[in-house]
């Protein structure tokens, strides 16, 4: 048996519309909507506590839909990847700024020129900005960072365009684990695309 079509007669069975589903599981009715038909997947954390919540075997839905499982073993090693370049580049970047420093440092001593030391201390300058967007990168990768749906967009959309800005900021901080100054950037840019 599929997940989608075990959700449908879990909820069937207790009688619950999508939209209380949706509401059990702080998602939308979109998302459970996807979700029985196969379009997206939950979460892990939301997997285990429908099973939870509603006894069925979450081994056996796990074993069943191969889809999914094949989907979910893909998202791991594709976020595994991005962490290790993440890794990479902010030691590159770390790497390049010391050396740079330590050049001026020994230029410096061997009594070069002002323009050669600038020029090192320019070098050094010119790394921290990576080396600043790898560890921001390397933060939301430790923190487990959600990415957004589709549906929860839309959803941010329509509360900027009422003016419930403090609640599309809430939505997002409650959909992706982001902070509050994140959370509020985020909203920014959906509301300029």
């Amino acid at each position: 048996m599929k997940l989608g079509q075990a959700i449908v007669e879990i909820r069937k069975k207790n009688e619950l519309t999508q939209e209380e589903f949706a509401k059990e599981f702080c998602v939308t009715r979109q998302t459970v909507s996807n979700w029985e038909n196969g379009k997206s997947y939950p979460d892990l954390v939301t997997l285990i506590k429908i099973s939870d919540t509603y006894g069925f075997s979450l081994d056996y839905m796990l074993k069943e839909d191969k889809d999914m499982t094949e989907a979910m073993n893909k998202s791991i090693q594709l976020g595994r990847e991005a962490k290790e370049r993440q890794k990479k580049n902010l030691y590159f970047g770390l790497v390049g700024c010391i050396a740079c420093l330590l050049m001026s440092g020994v230029t410096f001593m061997d009594g070069g020129s002002t323009l050669v030391i600038v020029a090192w201390g320019f070098c050094a300058l010119l790394n921290v900005p990576s080396v600043l967007e790898g560890l921001k990168a390397y933060r939301q990768t430790e923190l487990n960072i959600k990415p957004m749906e589709q549906a929860d967009v839309d959803m941010v959309k329509q509360l900027l365009q009422r003016d419930m800005r403090p609640a599309a900021i809430k939505v997002v901080r409650k959909k992706t684990g982001l902070g509050l100054v994140e959370a509020t950037a985020l909203v920014d840019e959906i509301k300029n695309s």
